[in-house]
């Protein structure tokens, strides 16, 4: 436990993650998503919100980026871990980090195959997890962009909310029947990332046919809301791309409860 000497507050927490970590982001009507010009614009800090609103004596500190990777939250993590009693971690895709570094090379991926991919993403959430694991402090994960991964092997990983998404019964919605939908999502690579990396300004890096269409086939399978022409609820996803305050509500409840019956705290609000 950290106590601040002249507030008396302790228990510092660190939340890290990706754009998920920040709450909603409720779009503006005649602009492009949650941004105003070129700024991103949070509607409402929900996960902060909620913490404070049950526990009176947390001092929470944001570290989330948008567009974060996994092992950046790992590394500023582990750098000041003597700072923070236990952290928050919204986990992203970790083909984030293989994204960004094409982005800034001339490499020739003509040759990937989607089984290579696999593997070098499987081997940047490995690398992720050790550095999270090695912060020596309990971590509470949460799904926001993709599912969690395996998180048994690393003994301070702890999962609360596998996905987000998952914690509604009706996640979709049927603009056409104007109707919410059942269903759940579990895939655990983004693989529309490799779709947005193509139609950027990133430059033409010359991936196979057989890769696009093995890509194209896995996201038609493990997120076949887009088949179905399903968007995401409004009501828990304002912006079509992260989760709002309602469902962030559920989530964070899952956090105080885990907090709570593990005694991550020493003074509960209720």
């Amino acid at each position: 436990m950290i106590i601040d000497k002249i507030t008396g507050l302790n228990n510092n927490i660190a939340i890290l993650g990706d754009s998920w970590s920040f709450g909603e982001w409720y779009p503006f009507d005649g602009h492009d998503g949650s941004y105003i010009g070129i700024h991103s614009v949070v509607s409402h800090p929900s996960p902060q919100i909620y913490l404070h609103q049950h526990f009176n004596n947390l001092k929470i500190y944001h570290i989330g980026q948008v567009g974060g990777q996994n092992d950046y939250s790992a590394n500023v993590l582990k750098k000041y871990k003597h700072l923070f009693d236990f952290a928050i971690v919204y986990w992203t895709c970790p083909s984030r980090e293989i994204l960004n570094k094409w982005e800034n090379s001339d490499s020739d991926l003509s040759s990937l195959t989607i089984e290579g991919y696999k593997n070098r993403i499987l081997k940047c959430s490995k690398s992720a997890l050790e550095d999270f694991n090695d912060c020596d402090m309990p971590i509470l994960f949460v799904g926001g962009h993709v599912s969690l991964p395996d998180l048994s092997e690393y003994k301070n990983c702890i999962p609360v909310v596998d996905r987000m998404t998952n914690l509604i019964d009706n996640p979709f919605y049927c603009f056409r029947e104007k109707t919410s939908k059942p269903g759940s999502v579990h895939n655990k690579i983004d693989w529309e990332g490799i779709g947005r990396f193509e139609g950027s300004d990133h430059g033409d890096f010359n991936f196979s046919e057989q890769f696009l269409n093995d890509i194209n086939e896995l996201k038609n399978e493990e997120m076949y809301h887009i088949i179905n022409g399903y968007q995401f609820n409004p009501y828990y996803f304002p912006d079509q791309g992260h989760g709002g305050r309602h469902l962030h509500k559920l989530a964070t409840d899952k956090i105080i409860d885990y907090i709570k019956t593990n005694n991550l705290i020493n003074t509960i609000v209720n």
